[in-house]
C-alpha cells in the first residue's frame, strides 16, 4: 500500500524552517534528489547533506519562512502538493507569500525519493488569503489514469495548433482560469474571456514556434495535476526557448477535471487552476 502523501506533506510543513534536520530525516530519503523547475541542473540537490545546506542558505535569505499546505493529489507512489510559501526577506515591508507546487516520487519507506519544486519568490505578494487561490469541490468522479493522460495530450496538441479550438473543446462555459499569486487581476472568467486571452497570447507566442509538451500527470478523482513545458518565440524577433509550468485543475460541481494549462493571461508560465469540460 502506498504511503499517505497528505500526512507526509503536513509533517513537511510543520518541520520546514523550524527543524531542518528532523525534516530531512522524516520526509526525505537519504539519497533524495531535488530539482527546481526552470533553474537548470545547477540547482539540483542530491542527498540529505546537500538538502540541509540548501535549507541553511534559505534560512539566511528568508529567516521566518513557513509553508501552508493547500491540497495534496496522490496517485500511487506519486503525489503533487500545492502550498503557499511565506516569510520576510530583506527589503520586504511586511510578510510576503507566493504559491508553490512540489511533485513527489515516494520510496518504499514512504519518504520522498525525488522532488521537483516550482516556486517564484521574486513574484511574491503580501501574505493574505489570495495567494492560495480558490479551491472548488467537485462531484467526486473517478476516471482511469489513461483518461487523464489522453486529455492532457489533447490539450497540449490543441494549445500548440489551435488554442481557440482547445477552449471550445476542453473548457466549460463557466470556466475560471486563475493564475495563482496574481490576485483578482489574474482571474479569467468564462469561455469567451478565455478565448480572448488565448487570442492575445497567440499574438505574443505565435505559431509555428509555439509548442506545449506534457511531462507528467498525477490525478485523483476531480483533480488532475499536469507538468508541462511551453516553448516558442515570445514576441516579435524573439528566439525560441522553453519554460516549465505546473497546473492543478479542480472541477466545479458540474464538470469533471481534465488537465488545463496556465496560458490564460499572456504572462509567463506558472501555477494555475481552471475547471474544464468532462
Amino acid at each position: 500500500m502506498s504511503a499517505d502523501a497528505a500526512t507526509l506533506a503536513r509533517r513537511w510543513a510543520e518541520l520546514w524552517g523550524v527543524d531542518p534536520p528532523a525534516m530531512a530525516e522524516e520526509v526525505y530519503a537519504p539519497d533524495v534528489v531535488i530539482d527546481h523547475a526552470g533553474h537548470g541542473p545547477r540547482s539540483r540537490v542530491e542527498g540529505r547533506a546537500a538538502l540541509l545546506e540548501a535549507e541553511r542558505v534559505l534560512l539566511e535569505w528568508i529567516p521566518d519562512h513557513a509553508n501552508r499546505i493547500v491540497r495534496v493529489v496522490q496517485e500511487g507512489d506519486r503525489a503533487v502538493v500545492e502550498c503557499v510559501l511565506s516569510g520576510t526577506s530583506a527589503g520586504d515591508p511586511a510578510r510576503q507569500a507566493c504559491p508553490a507546487c512540489v511533485w513527489w516520487d515516494l520510496d518504499g519507506d514512504g519518504r520522498v525519493a525525488h522532488e521537483v519544486a516550482y516556486w517564484e519568490w521574486p513574484k511574491r505578494r503580501p501574505d493574505d488569503d489570495t495567494a492560495a487561490g480558490t479551491l472548488v469541490a467537485g462531484p467526486g468522479r473517478h476516471r482511469s489514469a489513461s483518461w487523464y493522460r489522453e486529455r492532457a495530450a489533447r490539450l497540449a496538441e490543441l494549445w500548440t495548433a489551435d488554442p481557440l479550438a482547445m477552449v471550445d473543446e476542453l473548457y466549460a462555459e463557466d470556466c475560471v482560469m486563475e493564475r495563482l499569486g496574481e490576485g483578482p487581476e489574474g482571474i479569467v472568467v468564462g469561455r469567451a474571456a478565455l478565448a480572448e486571452a488565448e487570442t492575445a497570447l497567440l499574438d505574443l507566442l505565435p505559431r509555428p514556434q509555439r509548442r506545449m509538451d506534457v511531462l507528467d500527470v498525477v490525478a485523483a478523482g476531480d483533480v488532475a495535476a499536469v507538468a508541462f513545458t511551453i516553448e516558442g518565440a515570445w514576441g516579435a524577433g524573439a528566439r525560441p526557448g522553453a519554460a516549465p509550468a505546473r497546473s492543478c485543475s479542480p472541477s466545479t460541481a458540474t464538470t469533471a477535471s481534465p488537465p488545463t494549462a496556465s496560458t490564460g493571461t499572456g504572462a509567463s508560465p506558472g501555477p494555475s487552476r481552471s475547471p474544464a469540460r468532462a
